[in-house]
């Protein structure tokens, strides 16, 4: 989900850019990709491995869209999750899945001042990072970030891969591709260039404007935010043993990696 800061304030706020309004469209589309091969049987379970054990823990999933990773944390024992996203189709569809599934899970559309901080001991943040769109928004999203774990809290993040194939049609077989700024000519990957994410899964035809930051980077504004520890982890670990012929092309080279970091 895209999240967008106020300058000179880590306070999230709604934007009618295309990083936000994109999503106001995608409610049950995002839903419905939770389904889809490489994210049922590579991203989630990889996700959910590197969290580990969550009973007894206050969790926030940080752009948390329709709640799809809100719900199953809270079925596996978190003491207490929050959901935020700034968009409130998302968050109206995620408030309502959870009431139906009978779980207590509590969901915000905004984050203002010092709420909810040194609250939580692990923060979620799924494709958020690559909507921060200049080195400013990316540190000030890193440091509210970490302002709302306890110490030693932990934020696990997933982004864009820092060496994603570059070839727009190398994911297209899983539903997407990702691409360069057309402006962009060069081979190389470009710290803050635009990625557009092309969903093109089935009948899908929709684009999406993200951000891609360095290793380097990236590692460096969350050391800057207060982290003391910062892994980067290939989404390969936690897949599934049984796991089909057809997605080892994408576990081989994923369009997206697990940071890991301890405050």
């Amino acid at each position: 989900m895209g999240l967008n800061l106020e300058e000179g304030s880590n306070a999230p706020r709604e934007s009618t850019d295309p990083s936000h309004t994109q999503f106001d469209k995608l409610t049950t589309i995002y839903e419905d990709m939770s389904t889809w091969p490489y994210r049922r049987d590579v991203e989630i379970p990889n996700t959910l491995g590197v969290i580990g054990n969550v009973s007894g823990l206050s969790i926030m999933d940080f752009g948390c869209g329709t709640g799809i990773y809100t719900r199953r944390l809270k079925k596996d024992g978190a003491a207490r999750v929050v959901g935020f996203d700034p968009c409130h189709p998302m968050i109206e569809y995620a408030r309502e899945k959870a009431i139906q599934s009978g779980l207590e899970i509590e969901y915000t559309s905004e984050l203002v001042l010092d709420m909810y901080n040194g609250q939580f001991d692990l923060v979620l943040a799924v494709y958020v990072i690559p909507y921060a769109k200049t080195k400013s928004e990316l540190w000030d999203m890193c440091s509210r970030m970490a302002s709302l774990l306890k110490p030693s809290g932990r934020l696990i993040t997933l982004q864009i891969h820092p060496d994603y194939n570059l070839h727009p049609d190398y994911y297209k077989e899983y539903g997407i591709r990702l691409m360069k700024n057309e402006s962009d000519d060069s081979d190389n990957y470009k710290d803050g260039g635009v990625v557009q994410l092309h969903i093109c899964y089935k009948e899908l035809d929709i684009k999406v404007n993200s951000t891609y930051w360095s290793r380097a980077t990236l590692t460096e504004a969350l050391f800057d935010a207060g982290f003391s520890s910062v892994v980067q982890t290939d989404l390969s670990k936690f897949s599934l043993e049984d796991i089909s012929p057809t997605l080892l092309k994408y576990i081989n080279q994923p369009h997206a990696s697990l940071v890991e970091c301890v405050k």
